[in-house]
């Protein structure tokens, strides 16, 4: 017999994912002191270039993991949108949830190694 499962509401999910893309942006926004610095954490590693600075940007000196990073989100998002089974859409959300703050960690990276 299998244990009762833990269901999570969808408000909590939503929460999950626009918290971290609200800090984001505001670090990047405090960090460079400009309005296109709001929206450059969503560039990821590429945010460099929105800012005029695409050689200060994560990409420019990681370029594979910025790469692997670019195929592994979507990647995880389709596999997510498709998967059958519930445990594995919720692995695969959890999988998710900790690449777009990695995504948007190294956005604010970029943000912050193009103003220095």
């Amino acid at each position: 017999m299998r244990p009762p499962r833990l269901r999570i509401r969808r408000s909590t999910w939503i929460a999950a994912f626009l918290v971290p893309i609200g800090v984001a942006m505001l670090a990047a926004l405090l960090a460079a002191r400009e309005p296109a610095a709001l929206v450059a954490p969503l560039l990821g590693p590429w945010a460099g270039w929105l800012l005029g600075h695409g050689e200060c940007s994560y990409a420019a000196f990681a370029k594979r993991p910025s790469f692997g990073l670019l195929v592994f989100g979507p990647g995880c998002f389709f596999s997510w949108r498709h998967a059958t089974d519930d445990a594995i859409r919720e692995l695969l959300a959890v999988l998710l949830w900790f690449w777009m703050c990695l995504w948007l960690a190294t956005g604010v990276v970029s943000v912050l190694n193009s103003r220095s």
